[in-house]
């Protein structure tokens, strides 16, 4: 995802919206299933209660879900920002492989170390 002069995505399927991009794009749905696979059970419990189908609402903003738990909540952006990290890589390894990129991720516990 970047700038461009046109507002439909690279793919040429859709215009590049939000819901494209997590649930559509064409270019990500080989990770798009690791997203899929670690949500499933969570996002099943929310659909089943909201009557909706799997949206980019839910994976953005799972507390809008009275059946998400806190817990719940937190496995939904996990994945979600996995999700949106590693297509970001996808993204720059697919169009500039001469240049590497790494992620570090750290955790801060309650207690500061």
């Amino acid at each position: 995802m970047g700038l461009s002069s046109t507002r439909v995505c690279e793919c040429g399927t859709d215009i590049e919206a939000v819901d494209h991009y997590l649930l559509r794009c064409p270019k990500y749905d080989s990770i798009r299933c690791d997203l899929l696979q670690s949500v499933q059970d969570i996002v099943t419990n929310c659909i089943r209660s909201s009557n909706q189908g799997l949206t980019a609402s839910l994976l953005l903003s799972p507390w809008n879900c009275e059946d998400a738990s806190k817990y719940d909540c937190s496995e939904i952006l996990a994945a979600t920002f996995q999700f949106i990290l590693k297509s970001t890589l996808y993204t720059y390894v697919s169009f500039e492989p001469h240049i590497t990129h790494t992620a570090t991720f750290t955790s801060v516990h309650e207690d500061g170390k």
